[in-house]
Protein backbone atom coordinates (compact mmCIF):
# COMPACT_ATOMS: atom_id res chain seq x y z
CA UNK A 1 0.00 0.00 0.00
CA UNK A 2 1.53 3.30 -1.07
CA UNK A 3 0.73 5.96 1.46
CA UNK A 4 0.31 9.60 0.54
CA UNK A 5 1.41 11.86 3.44
CA UNK A 6 -2.05 13.48 3.58
CA UNK A 7 -4.00 10.17 3.54
CA UNK A 8 -4.83 8.63 6.91
CA UNK A 9 -3.31 5.23 7.72
CA UNK A 10 -5.40 2.10 8.25
CA UNK A 11 -5.01 2.53 12.02
CA UNK A 12 -6.26 6.13 11.86
CA UNK A 13 -9.23 5.16 9.68
CA UNK A 14 -10.03 2.31 12.07
CA UNK A 15 -10.03 4.65 15.06
CA UNK A 16 -12.32 7.04 13.15
CA UNK A 17 -14.69 4.17 12.30
CA UNK A 18 -14.80 3.03 15.93
CA UNK A 19 -15.50 6.55 17.19
CA UNK A 20 -19.30 6.94 17.40
CA UNK A 21 -19.03 10.75 17.48
CA UNK A 22 -17.68 10.75 13.91
CA UNK A 23 -20.35 10.83 11.25
CA UNK A 24 -19.88 8.90 7.97
CA UNK A 25 -19.63 12.11 5.92
CA UNK A 26 -16.63 13.39 7.87
CA UNK A 27 -14.87 10.02 7.62
CA UNK A 28 -15.61 9.83 3.88
CA UNK A 29 -14.11 13.29 3.40
CA UNK A 30 -10.83 12.06 4.94
CA UNK A 31 -10.74 8.85 2.85
CA UNK A 32 -10.69 10.14 -0.73
CA UNK A 33 -12.41 7.44 -2.84
CA UNK A 34 -14.93 6.54 -0.10
CA UNK A 35 -18.59 7.49 0.16
CA UNK A 36 -20.65 7.87 3.36
CA UNK A 37 -22.62 4.73 2.40
CA UNK A 38 -19.39 2.71 2.19
CA UNK A 39 -18.31 4.07 5.56
CA UNK A 40 -21.64 2.95 7.06
CA UNK A 41 -21.20 -0.52 5.49
CA UNK A 42 -17.69 -0.69 6.94
CA UNK A 43 -19.03 0.08 10.41
CA UNK A 44 -21.59 -2.73 9.97
CA UNK A 45 -18.75 -5.07 8.96
CA UNK A 46 -16.83 -4.18 12.11
CA UNK A 47 -19.97 -5.06 14.10
CA UNK A 48 -20.23 -8.39 12.25
CA UNK A 49 -16.58 -9.13 13.00
CA UNK A 50 -17.45 -8.56 16.66
CA UNK A 51 -20.36 -11.02 16.30
CA UNK A 52 -17.96 -13.50 14.71
CA UNK A 53 -15.57 -13.07 17.63
CA UNK A 54 -18.41 -13.72 20.10
CA UNK A 55 -19.47 -16.87 18.22
CA UNK A 56 -15.88 -18.10 18.01
CA UNK A 57 -15.44 -17.48 21.73
CA UNK A 58 -18.40 -19.78 22.37
CA UNK A 59 -16.82 -22.44 20.16
CA UNK A 60 -19.24 -21.95 17.25
CA UNK A 61 -18.52 -21.05 13.65
CA UNK A 62 -20.42 -17.90 12.67
CA UNK A 63 -23.28 -18.35 10.21
CA UNK A 64 -25.33 -16.17 7.87
CA UNK A 65 -24.18 -12.56 7.54
CA UNK A 66 -21.32 -13.10 10.00
CA UNK A 67 -19.83 -16.14 8.18
CA UNK A 68 -16.17 -15.93 7.21
CA UNK A 69 -16.90 -16.17 3.50
CA UNK A 70 -19.57 -13.47 3.53
CA UNK A 71 -17.52 -11.04 5.61
CA UNK A 72 -14.48 -11.69 3.37
CA UNK A 73 -16.52 -10.96 0.22
CA UNK A 74 -17.88 -7.78 1.80
CA UNK A 75 -14.37 -6.65 2.77
CA UNK A 76 -13.24 -7.25 -0.82
CA UNK A 77 -16.04 -5.05 -2.15
CA UNK A 78 -14.94 -2.02 -0.09
CA UNK A 79 -12.54 0.69 -1.31
CA UNK A 80 -8.95 -0.06 -0.35
CA UNK A 81 -8.56 2.40 2.58
CA UNK A 82 -11.67 1.03 4.32
CA UNK A 83 -10.79 -2.58 3.49
CA UNK A 84 -7.30 -2.11 4.94
CA UNK A 85 -8.87 -0.76 8.13
CA UNK A 86 -11.16 -3.82 8.42
CA UNK A 87 -8.18 -6.15 7.81
CA UNK A 88 -6.33 -4.31 10.56
CA UNK A 89 -9.31 -4.73 12.92
CA UNK A 90 -9.40 -8.47 12.18
CA UNK A 91 -5.68 -8.68 12.88
CA UNK A 92 -6.01 -6.79 16.17
CA UNK A 93 -8.77 -9.23 17.18
CA UNK A 94 -6.49 -12.14 16.12
CA UNK A 95 -9.12 -13.44 13.66
CA UNK A 96 -6.82 -15.57 11.51
CA UNK A 97 -9.64 -17.60 9.85
CA UNK A 98 -11.25 -14.38 8.63
CA UNK A 99 -7.91 -13.03 7.39
CA UNK A 100 -7.28 -16.32 5.56
CA UNK A 101 -10.65 -16.04 3.81
CA UNK A 102 -9.97 -12.39 2.88
CA UNK A 103 -6.57 -13.42 1.49
CA UNK A 104 -8.29 -15.89 -0.86
CA UNK A 105 -11.45 -13.96 -1.85
CA UNK A 106 -10.45 -10.26 -1.94
CA UNK A 107 -8.76 -8.33 -4.77
CA UNK A 108 -4.98 -8.51 -4.99
CA UNK A 109 -3.97 -5.46 -2.88
CA UNK A 110 -6.39 -6.32 -0.07
CA UNK A 111 -5.43 -10.01 -0.18
CA UNK A 112 -1.78 -9.04 0.06
CA UNK A 113 -2.46 -6.92 3.14
CA UNK A 114 -4.40 -9.81 4.73
CA UNK A 115 -1.45 -12.13 4.09
CA UNK A 116 0.89 -9.60 5.72
CA UNK A 117 -1.34 -9.46 8.78
CA UNK A 118 -1.48 -13.28 8.89
CA UNK A 119 2.31 -13.40 8.83
CA UNK A 120 2.41 -10.81 11.62
CA UNK A 121 0.04 -12.94 13.72
CA UNK A 122 2.14 -16.01 13.01
CA UNK A 123 5.25 -14.20 14.25
CA UNK A 124 3.36 -13.29 17.44
CA UNK A 125 2.69 -17.00 18.04
CA UNK A 126 -0.98 -17.09 17.04
CA UNK A 127 -2.22 -20.27 15.36
CA UNK A 128 -2.72 -19.25 11.72
CA UNK A 129 -4.85 -21.04 9.16
CA UNK A 130 -2.98 -21.99 5.96
CA UNK A 131 -3.82 -19.83 2.93
CA UNK A 132 -4.37 -21.93 -0.17
CA UNK A 133 -3.98 -20.37 -3.61
CA UNK A 134 -7.04 -19.70 -5.74
CA UNK A 135 -8.12 -22.29 -8.30
CA UNK A 136 -6.59 -25.56 -9.32
CA UNK A 137 -2.88 -25.91 -9.95
CA UNK A 138 -2.11 -25.64 -13.63
CA UNK A 139 0.67 -27.57 -15.29
CA UNK A 140 2.22 -26.24 -18.45
CA UNK A 141 1.67 -28.52 -21.46
CA UNK A 142 4.75 -30.30 -22.76
CA UNK A 143 5.93 -28.54 -25.91
CA UNK A 144 6.04 -30.66 -29.07
CA UNK A 145 9.50 -31.88 -29.99
CA UNK A 146 11.35 -29.53 -32.28
CA UNK A 147 12.77 -30.58 -35.62
CA UNK A 148 16.49 -31.21 -35.39
CA UNK A 149 18.60 -28.31 -36.68
CA UNK A 150 20.67 -30.58 -38.97
CA UNK A 151 20.34 -33.48 -41.37
CA UNK A 152 19.91 -36.76 -39.52
CA UNK A 153 21.28 -39.88 -41.19
CA UNK A 154 23.10 -42.99 -40.17
CA UNK A 155 26.84 -43.30 -40.56
CA UNK A 156 28.25 -46.49 -42.04
CA UNK A 157 31.42 -48.38 -41.17
CA UNK A 158 33.59 -46.15 -43.34
CA UNK A 159 32.52 -43.10 -41.34
CA UNK A 160 30.49 -41.64 -44.15
CA UNK A 161 26.82 -40.83 -44.20
CA UNK A 162 24.43 -43.25 -45.81
CA UNK A 163 23.96 -42.22 -49.40
CA UNK A 164 20.55 -43.65 -49.98
CA UNK A 165 21.77 -46.49 -52.20
CA UNK A 166 24.15 -44.38 -54.30
CA UNK A 167 27.79 -45.20 -54.19
CA UNK A 168 30.05 -42.21 -53.78
CA UNK A 169 33.63 -42.28 -54.86
CA UNK A 170 35.96 -41.82 -51.97
CA UNK A 171 38.22 -38.85 -51.92
CA UNK A 172 41.93 -39.31 -51.86
CA UNK A 173 43.63 -39.60 -48.50
CA UNK A 174 42.30 -36.97 -46.19
CA UNK A 175 44.00 -35.71 -43.09
CA UNK A 176 40.70 -34.77 -41.49
CA UNK A 177 39.01 -37.02 -38.98
CA UNK A 178 35.57 -35.61 -39.69
CA UNK A 179 33.08 -37.77 -41.53
CA UNK A 180 31.91 -36.46 -44.87
CA UNK A 181 28.17 -35.93 -45.35
CA UNK A 182 26.28 -35.75 -48.62
CA UNK A 183 25.49 -32.30 -49.88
Amino acid sequence: MTQNPTEPTAAEILSLLRDPSQNPESIASRCEPCTPEQVARTRELLTRIGAEQTAAGAGLEPEGDASFEQVARDVGSLPEPLAFAVVRAASEAKRSPLLAHVAVVAPKAIAKEAKRELQHLKQMGVQVQEVRPKGEPVMKPVPPPEAPPCLVSSIDATASAASGGRARPRAAASTSCRPSFPT
